[in-house]
This record gives C-alpha cells, sequence and structure tokens, in this order.
C-alpha cells in the first residue's frame, strides 16, 4: 500500500463531506421552487380545461341549432349539457356530461354557476351572461378565472 507524500493531490474526507452538504441545500431549494412551479401549470392547466369545455358548450350550441347549458355541481364537478329542444331540462336524448375536475387535477376546487342558474349559450353563439360570467378556478388559495361576456367570449384571466 502507498503512503501519502507531499505533493500528492486529492481531495479530504471533510472536503467531500461539505461538497455533499452543500448539493443536499441547493437540491432542498430545488424541490421547494419544483413543487410551486408545478402547482402554478396544475392551476394553468385546470383553467385551460374550462376553457375548452366552455368553447365546446358554444360551438355545440351553434352546430345544433340548439342550446347548451354549463353549470358547476358541488365544489369539483361541471356539467355541460346540450340542450337540443332548448327547453332548459335534462331529457334522456340529450348529451350530458359531467366531469368531476379533481379526476385530472387533484386539490382544485370550482365555482361559478350554478344548476339553478345555468350559463347558457344560444344558437346564435351569445350567451345569458349580463354583461359576464365567472367561473373561479382555486388551488391552495391561488385562482383563476374564465370569463364569459354576453356575446359569448371566453376569456382565460
Amino acid at each position: 500500500m502507498k503512503q501519502w507524500q507531499a505533493g500528492d493531490t486529492g481531495f479530504t474526507v471533510l472536503e467531500l463531506m461539505v461538497v455533499i452538504a452543500i448539493i443536499g441545500i441547493l437540491a432542498t431549494g430545488t424541490f421547494a421552487n419544483f413543487n410551486s412551479i408545478s402547482q402554478t401549470y396544475k392551476l394553468r392547466a385546470a383553467s385551460r380545461e374550462v376553457y375548452a369545455i366552455l368553447q365546446k358548450g358554444r360551438l355545440n350550441a351553434i352546430a345544433g341549432n340548439s342550446r347548451s347549458l354549463f353549470y358547476i355541481s358541488g365544489t369539483t364537478n361541471y356539467k355541460l349539457h346540450t340542450d337540443t329542444d332548448s327547453d332548459s331540462v335534462e331529457d334522456t336524448d340529450e348529451t350530458v356530461v359531467t366531469t368531476d375536475i379533481t379526476s385530472m387535477y387533484p386539490g382544485v376546487t370550482l365555482s361559478g354557476p350554478a344548476s339553478g342558474s345555468p350559463l347558457k349559450f344560444y344558437a346564435d353563439g351569445t350567451t345569458n351572461a349580463s354583461p359576464e360570467t365567472t367561473v373561479t378556478i382555486t388551488l391552495n388559495s391561488t385562482t383563476k378565472t374564465v370569463t364569459v361576456k354576453s356575446g359569448g367570449r371566453v376569456q382565460v384571466n
């Protein structure tokens, strides 16, 4: 076995432990930052999901020359009802899509138009929003909104 001599190069155990400690501290800070970023992206994705379903409702109403109704049931479910006979009643021959947003985005809650006063898209693309209706998407006290204007324009804020 070779003995250490003056002029040999290398790292001491103490130097290696200091470097490992610094890497650990940096990794901890990075993980906390990553968690915050993933929450932001989850909220943004949930907002875009609501935006897309509202756009779909508007297009269904225009294409079917009928109405589409959107409303929130509870704090995690939303419904899109294609009301082909325009009577605002869910009939058995009409399409009603119910989605639990927490199945895709855990922890997200919704607030906005309820079943008693749904957002209605008419055949000409306009809505019953006066002057606008807002759906609020919340995740850990951070919110985003999706706004629908009376003319039918849907916008993520």
